[in-house]
């Protein structure tokens, strides 16, 4: 992620999170069984993204 940062990327590691200790579901209150499973709707591309060239 801070590579992407230098380069002027913005990045999120929410999803990240779920993959770690059970001290981290417990602290943010996210439920194990919902981890895997858990989808949410997505902006399409040409909404979410620029390409420049050069």
């Amino acid at each position: 992620m801070l590579a992407a940062q230098a380069l002027g990327i913005g990045a999120c590691a929410q999803a990240a999170l779920a993959g770690h200790s059970p001290l981290l579901h417990e602290h943010l209150g996210i439920p194990e069984h919902r981890t895997a499973t858990y989808r949410t709707s997505r902006a399409e591309l040409d909404e979410a993204v620029t390409f420049v060239d050069g």
